[in-house]
């Protein structure tokens, strides 16, 4: 390094851009420290006064420098990524032979070696000729125009077919009937837009963002391309949570909450919004239509417009932008649907207006049975229905816009959650897909004040099914006097040990310190944490996936928001319910009344709640009694219910997997999707029609094989009512 700096001072006529790091036995990581590992007094000779080069530690934009027609040479380890954009952007390269047996370059040699950078070398010259030409072979062989189609386009476009139809081939078996024209994956493989993108809208909310985000990458895996969109600050936030290993793309909308009275100013996602304000807020989304329809807008104009658009379920009125542009449209709800059934048909009917009991039904949601007044959120029961209630106005339009969608996803499971799902299939005449439980894992999600491996260490050290796990979300907290009460209930629960996540109580700000001293009983941490250590007590967020997954927790104490209660099911964990807003109060009433797999203890922040009652709840789920058996029993049942559904081998598929192919192939459909047919051929085989009008094919009919056609001979025998073409494979 030191002859380098020498060697780069000595050549008087060269300007450089130098990145550094510190030398071969250092830290290359740390900090670099140029007095020590550069001549005496460089910076400022070579840098600051004569201003002939920059110093940059670790990285710089490598290719917008070597695009800049002022750099001659680039002296480089030769690694095939460097030299690569070198050429490209027509650069004669210095070798750094960075392997055993490399060369060591002294300041003399690098001297003779500056040589390259001179006009008039010789050597120069013909090192520049010859880059030239190269970059034309590069230019050449990415050439993709009505003209030509380089060598490296046509390698991608084989690559692509072959690799498409050799899955074919597996899928359909080598004697299996195929269609003579390609499938709609390998058509969209063959188009110039590369892959097929599905476009992501979700609510800008974490308990919408992170089944979205979840959803997009199992999406992602099966090859599609993913277009996720929203706010620029949860846009920001999302580069945190995306893996390396994937291509998703980020694209922004503008949100100006300023416009919008009552809501604070910079503010786009619900992560600090009080209650009250949360409404407000998801009203002010309808700001965001503009922007989404012209997003949407320069991606069809543009030549690349997506396979489908997913929406977040409060964003109804996207189906009609998306049926302007001739895109397919689903909803998704990250919640399940019994209890956004419930929610919905509140909202559609507002049953509670029309009586003076405080029990009643949901007159289009009989089979949920009785609903009580304190299951309804504060927004349901301060709403009279009306036109002049914007509230009401807002949810009665939205929830019937979904009949404007193609379908609708839902993360949750057919055989646990069927009577909600159809709910919805009845009132909006549409396909729904649950094609949940669909989680994030640890490393994708927000970063913790306690890190998965201390929980981890502190759990193995507690008996199997001894640990309460308590927690009401990523922006939920009790009041004040509940927050006491739930303390002291855990503190006299003996048997049992907890984690606690905690937040600030009601009235205050819920990211601001939180103050044991003032908000748990006295003494509380020094007993029972510290003397005891029966508990941890996080701040904040806990790395819920993880303490729900280790055998020493017997149950979870939550809010029953969908996305905590899969997590917790998943795990074969049974609920002790404490509701707090929206549908999770019918979540609750279905996982007690439906399934067996939880007991409620309080609703909402205005419950009166009670240590006494908190403790007999406590122990009768984490103790030996009937109650607590037959709910860790069904608990289990339902883990094996959702295994079963999420299942994909050679012999079987579960059901969630079943519906995530269905809504693809769905999307594949340049027409109304509601004339997808079903028809059974001889040997009990399915075939699922596509009806692509798509002049270049002549309108013929394309077919999707669900199952293996045991003879040729069975779909022939259908060519009287279709224009079909086959071939077999070898």
């Amino acid at each position: 390094m030191m002859q380098l700096a020498k060697a780069l001072e000595g050549s008087t006529n060269t300007n450089f851009i130098w990145v550094v790091r510190p030398p071969l036995g250092f830290d290359i990581t740390g900090e670099f420290r140029g007095e020590e590992w550069r001549p005496e007094g460089f910076t400022e000779r070579v840098v600051e006064t004569q201003s002939r080069g920059l110093v940059v530690p670790q990285w710089t934009p490598q290719l917008e420098i070597l695009s800049h027609e002022s750099v001659g040479a680039f002296l480089t380890q030769c690694g095939g990524n460097s030299v690569l954009a070198g050429i490209a952007q027509l650069r004669s390269a210095s070798d750094w032979v960075a392997a055993d047996g490399r060369a060591v370059f002294h300041c003399q040699a690098l001297g003779g070696g500056e040589k390259v950078m001179k006009r008039d070398s010789v050597k120069g010259m013909e090192m520049r000729k010859r880059a030239g030409e190269v970059k034309e072979v590069i230019t050449y062989a990415v050439r993709s125009d009505d003209e030509l189609k380089g060598s490296s386009v046509k390698g991608m476009d084989d690559f692509l077919d072959a690799a498409l139809l050799m899955k074919e081939k597996t899928e359909l078996g080598s004697k299996s009937c195929i269609p003579h024209f390609p499938s709609p994956q390998l058509k969209m493989a063959q188009r110039k837009e590369n892959t097929p993108a599905i476009v992501m809208f979700p609510f800008m909310a974490q308990g919408h963002i992170i089944p979205f985000l979840a959803l997009s990458l199992q999406i992602e895996q099966r090859g599609f391309d993913i277009i996720f969109v929203n706010t620029p600050l949860n846009i920001k936030k999302l580069r945190q949570s995306i893996p390396p290993s994937s291509a998703i793309r980020l694209r922004e909308i503008p949100y100006d909450s300023s416009g919008h009275p009552g809501l604070p100013s910079a503010i786009e996602n619900t992560d600090v919004l009080p209650p009250h304000l949360i409404f407000p807020f998801i009203e002010s989304s309808l700001s965001l239509k503009p922007a989404f329809r012209n997003l949407l807008s320069d991606l069809v104009c543009g030549g690349a417009p997506p396979l489908a658009v997913v929406a977040d379920m409060f964003f109804g009125w996207s189906a009609e932008i998306a049926r302007e542009f001739g895109v397919f449209h689903a909803i998704f709800s990250s919640a399940g649907g019994f209890g956004i059934g419930c929610y919905c048909s509140l909202w559609l009917n507002m049953p509670h207006r029309k009586t003076n009991s405080p029990e009643f039904f949901l007159p289009d949601f009989q089979e949920a049975g009785l609903i009580h007044l304190t299951q309804l959120a504060p927004s349901i029961s301060a709403a009279d229905g009306s036109d002049t209630d914007t509230k009401s106005v807002f949810m009665r339009k939205n929830i019937l816009e979904w009949s404007d969608s193609d379908g609708v996803l839902f993360n949750s499971v057919e055989e646990l959650d069927k009577i909600g799902l159809d709910y919805f299939r009845r009132i909006t005449g549409r396909n729904v897909w649950p094609v949940g439980p669909i989680f994030l894992t640890g490393d994708n999600r927000k970063s913790s004040r306690i890190s998965p491996e201390k929980c981890t260490e502190w759990l193995d050290t507690k008996p199997t099914n001894s640990v309460l796990f308590v927690s009401f979300g990523s922006n939920n907290t009790i009041s004040a006097s509940q927050m006491m009460e739930l303390g002291r209930a855990l503190e006299r629960a003996t048997n049992t040990h907890f984690i606690w996540v905690v937040r600030p109580p009601l009235g205050f700000d819920i990211t601001a310190e939180f103050k044991a001293e003032e908000w748990l009983p006295e003494g509380f941490m020094q007993r029972v944490v510290e003397a005891q250590n029966r508990g941890l007590v996080v701040v904040q967020w806990a790395p819920q996936v993880e303490i729900l997954l280790h055998e020493s927790v017997g149950a979870f104490l939550t809010h029953c928001g969908w996305n905590s209660v899969l997590e917790s099911l998943s795990r074969g964990v049974p609920l002790i319910g404490w509701p707090m807003a929206a549908e999770q109060f019918f979540n609750a009433k279905f996982l007690e009344e439906e399934v067996g797999v939880c007991v409620e203890v309080a609703r909402g922040v205005g419950f009166e709640v009670r240590c006494e009652d908190l403790v007999e709840k406590i122990e009768m789920v984490m103790g030996e009694s009937e109650k607590g058996k037959e709910m860790r029993r069904k608990a289990g049942e339902v883990k094996k219910m959702i295994e079963d559904a999420v299942r994909d081998d050679g012999d079987f598929k579960g059901s969630s997997v079943v519906a995530i192919d269905e809504f693809l192939n769905a999307a594949f459909w340049t027409g109304d999707s509601s004339s997808l047919k079903r028809f059974h051929v001889p040997n009990d085989s399915i075939a699922l029609i596509d009806q692509y009008m798509d002049e270049s094919m002549n309108k013929q009919v394309l077919f999707h094989f669900e199952t293996l056609f045991e003879t040729n001979q069975a779909a022939h025998e259908h060519r009287k009512d279709f224009d079909i073409s086959f071939f077999e494979l070898d």
